[in-house]
């Protein structure tokens, strides 16, 4: 629960600096999406993006 927690957050936080920028929010969320996606996570060490396509992620 407590990293469903802390990823709202992020979310958040991305879109009050998007709109404190003026920024486009979408894109702010997409760029959000794409580093949580090619992340490794704590109890896996591996990115979402790597567990889904059962290949490593390029940049990682």
């Amino acid at each position: 629960m407590k990293e469903i927690e802390r990823n709202n957050r992020g979310i958040l936080r991305t879109l009050r600096i998007a709109k404190a920028q003026n920024s486009d929010w979408r894109k702010a969320i997409e760029e959000y999406e794409h580093m949580y996606n090619t992340t490794p996570h704590s109890i896996t060490g591996k990115a979402p993006l790597e567990l889904l396509n059962r290949r490593p992620v390029k940049g990682l």
